[in-house]
């Protein structure tokens, strides 16, 4: 999931450039081609990353997007609990 997330647009700034767009169809014909899980194993592999790693980068991606969804004072008793 983390190699699939890097290589899309990070923001809404980014999102319709012409950059943005080449990367999603290229990604989108590599999708019809190998399918969506030898697509994502070739963005695994052309990042140079280990598995291990693109896990932790994800989980931390899941973690910032709850935090950011939490309100201050959820915010600060989640950090409480902690």
């Amino acid at each position: 999931m983390q190699a699939m997330i890097q290589q899309s647009p990070s923001d809404q700034d980014t999102l319709w450039t012409c950059d943005a767009v080449s990367r999603v169809n290229a990604f989108m014909l590599q999708r019809v081609r190998l399918g969506e899980v030898g697509a994502a194993r070739e963005l695994l592999e052309r990042s140079g990353e280990t598995v291990e790693v693109m896990a932790q980068r994800y989980t931390q991606y899941l973690d910032n997007l709850k935090r950011e969804a939490l309100g201050p004072e959820q915010q600060k008793a989640l950090e409480t609990a902690q």
